[in-house]
């Protein structure tokens, strides 16, 4: 009954403006360059089709890349700055973002994050590929809520849709950037766009960065937590005719980031703290007998062919991908512990997605299609004496169909199923036979209907209900040939969008039913690193978020954002926690237990966010200037299903000054990210030999010069 109560309680909230704001207010200045949060009438194809963001029954922030430069949201994580509901975490190099309290910290090999990416329409499987940084980007869509029915395999949580510019038939462009700033941080980017011919065009983006670290090595001298990229991607664009349109698109990205493996002891808990190892007082201090090592090499390639039939277009989406991440990190946090861990795995895989969409005029529209996933992870594992290799191969087909009916001018009817079938084979040993030969098949139904009520031109509400599906996998590094079994959610949500006249507002309350979460959780045993990956058997979520901006004038726009989310599990009896071994009053190790952790936190999942920001110009002589501040605020979280390890709230305050001249062929900006100077965590772990943290960058600030032709 509560849970109906604050679902009913978020509707009327969303309904209250709706009076004052409901009819288009004339007169008032067309809506600046989109802001992070504006969506006034920005086109995203969060449904397979092209559409106006407020007709869409789903909860999206959609950042257009002016709202990306505008609030130096320049990589994958800082997403979370501008997007209430979503923490978008990274261990090491593993990309796990967290929406609504939907995420994982699994890793091993056949895993994949809980809320999908897609690049251009191209699914992005691996973890290690992205923990990304912008460029070329043309908008980014985030999609709250499973998406399992148009976007299928492991979207139980949503999905990320990242869109880039493709080559321009008519105009040729240069435009690029270079920034400096503390810790020797540089950056240059650059996009070039040209015609061949009427038919034909081409285009290339480059992204260079390279900085020295914040944290310092004590047992060696040597900086940690530096970051080097660098990434290259370009497109062929042929459009014979005026109804087909073929682009091949390749990329290439090279990052090393060890941050997240820059481990320190947190409360002064580790089994080795003595006469041989003091912890530092300073938290950008560690000591380490081996420097950590964190990188991962990307390659794709992929084929775009969209064909207007009449009445329709048939779309293929035809993807290949190697992923090669290379892992050595120092898993006891001390110079005196056991050996490091050595953590290399080969991904390659290939997808098919091919999709037909109905553009009639009538009252009734549809998709359908059939996805095809292929997928090879093979291990190496070196951790003490111990040696394991092996390979995890995921094969994967769905089919699905949605139809859109339009009863009236202001009712509007979404049903849609997908139908998935998923087989994993696991081989695995330590150099002789293999101990691990196994295969498990999963399938599922995951269907979606939603059903969007017009008050006006301007507003609307909806309720939906949907299913998503993550599959399940083997803990190949520990040998275990027994799956955890597929994640499932069952959500329901209702919100209400409203835009026009310089003003947005949007809101959905949602409630979700979560069963079979996938924990992992790492440990050491003797000098062996090992992995425990089990199942919790269910969690409730529930909660509410919105945003909302306005443009006041056409030199000043606000917008805000804030997200309530109450994510606990309900039933996991079994937990796998590590409570400390208490030696002379301290902390010294902990001992790995099962416990009860029904009614704690679901890992990395604050109850309150929210998000503050806009951008004053001021005209100034032949130009303006551009103030942009930004204040994120997380109210805090846990890193374990123990709650043995909380991140506490902390408030990030960003900020960019840009002076740009009229014709706007360059700019000059000062920029300062973190500028209160907070301290928190980038990751946080516990195992037996205590618990360890690396910890995120502290003020930040530098200057940057962009240009165009």
């Amino acid at each position: 009954m509560g849970k109906s109560y604050l679902l009913l309680g978020a509707a009327v909230i969303a309904l209250a403006p709706v009076s004052a704001s409901a009819q288009e207010t004339p007169g008032r200045p067309s809506p600046a360059p989109q802001t992070a949060s504006d969506s006034g009438d920005i086109v995203v194809t969060a449904q397979r089709r092209e559409e106006r963001l407020r007709d869409v029954p789903i909860s999206i922030t959609a950042l257009s890349s002016e709202a990306l430069e505008t609030n130096n949201i320049d990589s994958a994580r800082d997403l979370s700055l501008v997007t209430p509901g979503l923490n978008y975490s990274v261990q090491g190099i593993y990309a796990q973002p967290t929406i609504r309290g939907i995420g994982t910290l699994v890793t091993t090999p056949g895993a994949d994050a809980n809320v999908s990416l897609y690049i251009d329409g191209v699914y992005q499987p691996n973890q290690v590929g992205n923990a990304l940084e912008f460029n070329n980007v043309e908008r980014i869509e985030v999609l709250k809520g499973p998406q399992g029915t148009l976007f299928g395999r492991n979207s139980t949580g949503g999905a990320i849709r990242i869109i880039t510019s493709d080559p321009d038939l008519v105009d040729a462009s240069l435009k690029g950037g270079l920034s400096y700033g503390r810790f020797n941080a540089v950056k240059a980017t650059v996009y070039a766009s040209l015609p061949l011919s009427d038919t034909l065009a081409v285009n290339v983006s480059g992204l260079y960065r390279h900085d020295d670290g914040f944290v310092t090595n004590l047992f060696n001298g040597h900086k940690l937590s530096t970051v080097s990229t660098r990434a290259v991607r370009g497109k062929i664009l042929w459009q014979p005719t005026d109804n087909l349109e073929i682009v091949l698109g390749a990329n290439y990205a090279y990052t090393r980031d060890n941050t997240g493996y820059s481990y320190r002891p947190l409360g002064g808990n580790n089994a080795f703290i003595g006469p041989n190892f003091v912890v530092p007082a300073s938290r950008y201090e560690v000591v380490l007998n081996d420097d950590p090592v964190s990188g991962a090499t990307v390659k794709d390639a992929n084929l775009r062919i969209s064909w207007d039939v009449g009445g329709g277009t048939i779309s293929s989406i035809t993807s290949i991908q190697k992923a090669q991440p290379s892992v050595y990190s120092d898993t006891d946090g001390s110079p005196a512990g056991p050996p490091g861990r050595d953590y290399n795995i080969n991904n390659k895989t290939f997808a098919e997605d091919l999709n037909y969409t109905s553009d009639l005029d009538g009252p009734f529209n549809w998709t359908m299609g059939a996805f095809f996933y292929d997928d090879k992870s093979e291990l190496f594992l070196k951790s003490g004496p111990v040696v394991v290799s092996g390979y995890v191969k995921t094969r994967a087909v769905a089919v699905y169909g949605e139809a859109n009916v339009d009863f009236t001018d202001r009712v509007h009817l979404i049903a849609g199923l997908r139908y998935s079938d998923e087989r994993k084979h696991a081989v695995g040993g330590t150099g002789g036979p293999p101990l691990v030969d196994t295969t498990e098949k999963w399938d599922a139904f995951t269907p979606r209907v939603s059903l969007r009520y017009d008050l006006s031109n301007s507003t609307n509400i909806y309720a939906s209900f949907s299913r998503g599906f993550k599959t399940g996998n083997f803990n190949l590094p520990s040998l275990t040939p027994v799956p955890v079994d597929p994640e499932e959610v069952t959500a329901y949500e209702v919100g209400l969008k409203r835009s026009g006249g310089g003003f947005t507002f949007n809101i959905g309350a949602y409630y979700y039913d979560y069963k079979n979460i996938q924990v992992q959780i790492a440990n050491q045993v003797g000098n062996v690193a090992v992995t425990v990956l089990q199942n919790a058997a269910s969690a409730e979520i529930y909660g509410f978020d919105f945003d909302t901006s306005y443009q006041v004038n056409d030199n000043l726009t606000l917008f805000g954002g804030l997200a309530y989310n109450h994510a606990r599990y309900v039933d996991f009896t079994d937990a796998s926690v590590f409570n400390p071994i208490i030696i002379n009053g301290e902390p010294r190790g902990n001992v790995q237990v099962a416990e009860d952790a029904s009614g704690n936190h679901l890992i990395r999942s604050p109850d309150f966010t929210f998000n503050l920001g806009g951008t004053l110009t001021i005209p100034v002589g032949g130009g303006a200037i551009e103030i942009s501040p930004l204040v994120s605020h997380n109210g805090g979280f846990y890193w374990d299903p123990g709650e043995r390890i909380r991140q506490p709230a902390h408030t990030l305050v960003n900020g960019r000054i840009t002076w740009r001249p009229d014709d706007d062929r360059y700019s000059i900006s000062l920029w300062g990210e973190n500028l209160l100077n907070e301290v928190y965590l980038m990751h946080a772990s516990p195992s037996a030999s205590g618990i360890n943290g690396s910890y995120a960058r502290p003020v930040t600030f530098g200057v940057s010069l962009d240009f165009k032709l």
